[in-house]
């Protein structure tokens, strides 16, 4: 079973919606830094994010996604749910959370650079990824782990 630690749960701040966008922006700077510590590492740049996993429905739960432009969008796929939740694994992957009366997503986040979208032969506008793209980008890439100095901003290490 894989451990989860809590690093942002947006029913936290059920009095103070103010507070819960402000931190929910503090996370997206977190990860903006994450991902230009990665496109320095690496000598690339990242062009978008898959986000990619399991979609809870009433129906049951689905393996889905979304690209999205940048870490200013992470949370934009949830902005229906009642709550949204960031976790860390205990093997260092982020997750993101989104809780609705109907079920659950679990999503996994991935930096998609120029390289790994022709490695996948993924189409130029991730706006027309669908399904079939988002499960490659999950199968064969890696998904977003902590770095240090993320984890030791939330207190980790």
């Amino acid at each position: 079973m894989t451990v989860m630690k809590v690093l942002y749960d947006s029913d936290d701040y059920v009095d103070d919606s103010d507070a819960a966008y402000l931190d929910s922006k503090e996370i997206a700077t977190k990860f903006d830094e994450i991902v230009r510590r990665y496109e320095k590492r690496y000598r690339t740049q990242v062009e978008c994010i898959a986000l990619a996993g399991t979609v809870g429905t009433w129906r049951g739960n689905f393996f889905g996604g979304i690209a999205v432009d940048g870490v200013e969008d992470v949370f934009r796929p949830f902005n229906k749910c009642d709550t949204v939740q960031v976790y860390l694994t205990d093997d260092d992957m982020i997750e993101i959370h989104g809780i609705h009366h109907d079920g659950r997503h679990r999503m996994k986040i991935y930096l998609i650079t120029a390289g790994k979208r022709r490695a996948l032969n993924l189409p130029t506008n991730s706006t027309d990824w669908d399904v079939e793209e988002l499960a490659k980008i999950a199968k064969y890439c890696s998904a977003l782990k902590a770095d240090q100095p993320f984890k030791e901003y939330f207190g980790l290490q």
